[in-house]
């Protein structure tokens, strides 16, 4: 290649990199698409909490784990219980406030549950729970909102 193809290419593809269509593409090839959550949204279970987005977005973090264990140790949270049931973190992006989780009990390994976080006043935060699966939703909604509201008290 000469140089001028060569300059030509990376230019190219760094106009691409900041594509959203083609980063969409990339990223359903890749398996890490969030776009039929994102869909699945309008059918969402949702509550809102008196916490502040970045207390939620924790709290709720802390229901994932990597490998088997959660990421606070049962031990070093009261709020934890014993049996605490806690899920496989898939997915995580703190600039959208969202992550999706995936090894619900009862579904199928790899179904796929968004946990969305929208701020409504600097005080109140709106959770919505996402699903194509009608069941790994409720049961994923069900956790945390019950995590939830031990943490932060009952939802609005």
């Amino acid at each position: 290649m000469n140089k001028h193809t060569r300059v030509f290419l990376v230019l190219f593809l760094l106009c691409l990199w900041g594509c959203a269509p083609i980063q969409e593409a990339g990223k359903t090839l890749w398996g890490s698409s969030t776009r039929a959550l994102k869909k699945a949204r309008s059918g969402a279970i949702i509550r809102e909490f008196d916490c502040s987005l970045g207390d939620a977005y924790n709290a709720a973090l802390e229901l994932t784990r990597g490998g088997q264990q959660p990421v606070v140790p049962v031990s070093e949270d009261p709020l934890l219980e014993k049996d605490q049931e806690t899920y496989v973190l898939f997915l995580e992006n703190r600039r959208e406030h969202f992550f999706v989780v995936m090894g619900v009990p009862g579904s199928i390994n790899t179904t796929e549950v968004g946990v969305f976080f929208k701020p409504i006043r600097e005080d109140i935060v709106r959770v919505e729970v996402a699903s194509l699966s009608s069941y790994a939703k409720s049961r994923v909604a069900d956790v945390v909102f019950a995590y939830l509201s031990r943490r932060f008290g009952p939802p609005r």
